[in-house]
């Protein structure tokens, strides 16, 4: 993956001019050395697998042609094993993230299988053990690795074996507890499994005292909280005003690349229906009810609402929140401006930009049978016909956005034609009907004391949410235990909402 053995295979790096650098069987010299005596040293029969990039995905990287001969060489040297890997993480191709199809770089092991005698083994992006069984059936590899889907659930394999589907945790691949608390200098976690970490620290055990508990709120934190809360043997009823649980993360999923968050949802649904959970939509929960139903405990989840800026011109008929926008509850014109620019107005941007671009089975008949060119199909497949700027107050965009994500993100914006203009105020939104300059439908705002106006028939607001404290308000001071957690504290991340939802559930 780019380190020290790789840096003496790869010409990239590799720019020596002794007996270690320059043709193929100088630069595998370091590598043959190590396998050689790491053999010497522990038998012939003790296994040796040795890690290997199939692809660096750099200028001037190993290509998988080369690649394949450097695993017909450590081969004779005794290696055991190869386990390839899809490029470095100084590539600009994204390698760990959601936003890559699911065995996407199988086709690495695929190759390097074909051309040596030995097992080859496939990881990255492999989340499901059927698709693992899939790539051993159709021999793309003798064996599967997986790394971050064990963070998630540790007892995958054996919840697999045994059939147990509906308890499985599947990793989305959104790095927040894992690969970004790294780069952040930050202990392993992870966004749903809360005990990741953890293990010695936290214990689900069994209520000295069962209670009646109610929990008020069906995002992310309320679902956990009850989903723990019931493992514990209490009484739960959970509540949610929607007619479907899920909270935000209900539009997480929906912009592109981010199918995977619905994993979540997923999951804790079917144990809140395993566990007996009651559970009730539909219906808001006020002071009348709690004190109607009497509860030992109160867990208060309702999460935030989205900000509406307090500008002229922000109830108007072309203003929607990005939620309306996501679950295509409000039409969508060719002129769009998203105020707001971060997590959320960057991925709505992308749903936007993404309207009318050609579909990636069409690209592919289209490729097939040369009707498009290769160079062609990124504008196609990412952009739609539509016109979308962010207008962002602060100096850059997606600054919510994780280390290893936001520049990916950036990219898709990018190649998706969306303006970012940044630094600036919205003064107010006119609409006058369609016309030329400001006597149109539109945003004025504020950039360097300059006034500019930016023509739109759409607006989407996405300023992010504020703390839903209603209920809070109610009931204060009126029950006897009550916790509160998640965006109606605060307006966090989901692993902070699941993570509370969590620790209230041990204490309760």
């Amino acid at each position: 993956m780019g380190y020290l053995i790789n840096q003496f295979l790869s010409k990239t790096t590799n720019k020596r001019n002794d007996e270690y650098g320059g043709s193929l069987e100088n630069r595998t010299r370091f590598a043959k050395e190590i396998v050689a005596e790491i053999k010497k040293s522990v038998g012939k029969d003790y296994p040796v697998i040795f890690r290997m990039s199939g692809d660096d995905f750099i200028n001037e990287g190993l290509k998988i042609d080369e690649s394949i001969e450097i695993a017909r060489i450590l081969e004779t040297y005794g290696v055991d094993a190869f386990n390839v890997s899809p490029g470095w993480h100084e590539s600009r191709i994204p390698i760990m993230l959601m936003v890559i199809p699911r065995t996407a770089y199988v086709f690495l092991s695929q190759r390097v299988k074909s051309c040596v005698k030995i097992p080859v083994i496939a990881s990255v992006r492999i989340n499901d053990l059927k698709l693992a069984e899939e790539i051993i059936d159709n021999e793309q590899a003798d064996i599967v690795s997986i790394g971050r889907p064990l963070i998630v659930d540790p007892e995958l394999p054996n919840k697999y074996k045994n059939k147990q589907f509906d308890d499985i945790r599947t990793c989305i691949a959104c790095n927040q507890g894992c690969f970004d608390s790294l780069l952040n200098f930050k202990s392993v976690s992870c966004t749903y499994n809360a005990m990741a970490g953890h293990e010695g620290e936290y214990k689900i055990t069994e209520a000295a005292r069962p209670k009646k508990v109610m929990v008020v709120g069906g995002g992310p934190a309320g679902m956990e909280a009850a989903r723990v809360l019931a493992l514990r043997g209490h009484r739960v009823t959970l509540y949610e005003k929607e007619d479907r649980l899920g909270g935000q993360l209900r539009y997480a999923f929906i912009p592109p690349g981010r199918e995977e968050v619905r994993n979540i949802i997923t999951y804790l649904e079917r144990q809140i229906v395993k566990l007996r959970v009651n559970v009730i939509t539909g219906r808001e929960v006020n002071y009348q009810l709690l004190k109607e139903e009497h509860p030992d405990s109160v867990v208060v989840a309702t999460g935030g609402r989205p900000i509406l800026l307090d500008i002229p011109g922000i109830h108007g008929p072309n203003v929607c929140t990005a939620t309306s926008i996501l679950e295509e509850r409000f039409p969508v014109g060719m002129d769009v401006v998203i105020i707001g620019g971060g997590t959320v107005g960057c991925e709505v941007a992308l749903h936007v930009a993404k309207q009318g671009a050609m579909k990636p089975d069409v690209a592919c008949f289209l490729l097939k049978h040369k009707v498009v060119d290769a160079k062609d199909v990124v504008e196609y497949t990412s952009k739609g016909n539509k016109n979308v700027t962010i207008l962002e107050m602060k100096k850059k965009v997606g600054g919510g956005f994780g280390i290893s994500t936001r520049w990916v993100i950036m990219n898709e914006l990018r190649d998706s034609g969306v303006n970012e203009i940044t630094d600036i105020k919205v003064k107010k939104i006119i609409d006058n009907g369609y016309g030329a300059g400001k006597n149109g439908r539109g945003v004025v705002y504020e950039m360097d004391g300059t006034e500019h106006f930016i023509k739109a028939d759409t607006i989407i607001i996405a300023v992010g949410y504020s703390p839903n404290n209603e209920l809070q308000k109610q009931i204060e001071g009126k029950f006897s235990e009550v916790y509160y957690i998640g965006d109606c504290v605060k307006v966090r991340t989901a692993l902070e909402a699941v993570h509370e939802g969590f620790k209230v559930a041990l204490k309760i």
